[in-house]
């Protein structure tokens, strides 16, 4: 029970919550240093998500290939 009341009290206190930082952006930041910020997020995207799902990705590739290929130079 109070697991379903701490869920509660946190999806209403969320319900409740507001993005000031979006609203303080709006009027006090500077169009180049937006600008900057938003490379900086797409930048950060790319080496946190991308990168790592392309190195397992490939990484999964050769664990899989690579007993295909011991086999063919053993033979």
């Amino acid at each position: 029970m109070m697991e379903v009341n701490a869920e509660n009290f946190y999806l209403n206190a969320a319900t409740q919550s507001t993005d000031t930082a979006k609203a303080l952006s709006k009027g006090h930041l500077h169009i180049s240093v937006a600008l900057q910020e938003e490379s900086r997020q797409k930048r950060q995207f790319i080496l946190i998500w991308v990168q790592r799902g392309l190195a397992g990705l490939m990484d999964g590739s050769v664990c899989t290939l690579a007993p295909i290929f011991v086999t063919v130079f053993a033979t």
